[in-house]
């Protein structure tokens, strides 16, 4: 019997593989959770989580040491169908201003994390994105993505951000230029956000997804030639640009959650239904052999 159990365990470990394939590695993740060790609710400059932050080091703060107060903490998560064990407890949202300064946080990746960043050939990650209205406005898209450090009031200058500007719907922000998605987002709807970057081949690759798609149908996909380094990717960057007062109050305003950063797709997504119909394929067929097995 204890060959027979031994011969399932290690079939079982062949094909948990499956789920996580050879070299894809998660380097830093942060959910935003609020509570004991995690995030105050409320404004996240000077911040450091322990709690649900994995892969940086310090705290949220800016090249200016501006104690911005628009991008805050509050204590209900967003949840999808493809999200790497989401978390409902917390999430980060951006408030509304009227002025035309922008404000912006950052926060360090670590020496670990850097080193990985510099080892690896590719590199993506994701991000939950919700918004109870998408405002005609003209100026003040908010940002969410990797980057270097930059002053509170100034645009990102390099790195690669996934973008929100109201009623002109999603697009990357990439050194300055901008590349549409042509989608809108539904109101009151979960969207994962998955963003790829090849270096060798000078590339950046975008899929959205709204809650229930799979993986082989996201709502927008795309790519677009670009030239990345590495040592422009150092920091997450949250934000806005501008004036964004179009939206009704901080209820309305976009949410992020969810921050996944991997060497391959497959380490910031859940696997495809039918990766785990294949693990549970294989454990059944074990099941059988050893049943068999005990009969002869």
């Amino acid at each position: 019997m204890k060959k027979h159990l031994t011969s399932l365990s290690l079939l079982a470990s062949v094909s948990l593989s499956l789920a996580v394939p050879a070299g894809a590695t998660l380097l830093a993740f942060d959910q935003f959770i609020t509570g004991p060790s995690g995030y105050t609710t409320g404004n996240i400059y000077n911040q450091t989580p322990s709690t649900g932050s994995l892969g940086f080091t310090g705290a949220w703060g800016n090249t200016n040491n501006a104690n911005t107060t628009h991008i805050q903490a509050e204590a209900t998560g967003l949840t999808h169908s493809l999200a790497v064990n989401p978390n409902a407890d917390g999430n980060l949202f951006i408030r509304p201003q009227s002025n035309n300064d922008g404000r912006r946080v950052t926060r360090a990746f670590n020496a670990a994390t850097l080193t990985a960043i510099e080892d690896t050939s590719t590199l993506f990650y994701s991000g939950l994105f919700r918004t109870a209205e998408n405002p005609a406005i003209n100026a003040g898209p908010v940002w969410f993505g990797i980057g270097t450090n930059t002053n509170a009031n100034q645009n990102p200058a390099n790195g690669v951000y996934f973008t929100h500007n109201g009623a002109s719907g999603f697009s990357i922000w990439n050194n300055g230029s901008v590349e549409s998605l042509s989608l809108t987002p539904a109101v009151n709807t979960t969207y994962l956000f998955v963003v790829g970057i090849d270096f060798a081949a000078n590339s950046v690759s975008y899929s959205v997804y709204a809650d229930g798609d799979t993986l082989g149908s996201p709502a927008a996909t795309g790519s677009f030639t670009t030239t990345i380094t590495t040592a422009n990717l150092t920091h997450l960057l949250a934000g806005h640009q501008s004036n964004n007062s179009g939206y009704s109050g901080e209820s309305a305003t976009p949410r992020f959650d969810e921050f996944m950063l991997g060497t391959t797709m497959d380490a910031v997504v859940i696997p495809e239904p039918r990766t785990y119909a294949a693990i549970f394929g294989l454990l059944a067929l074990g099941v059988i052999l050893m049943r068999r097995r005990q009969r002869s």
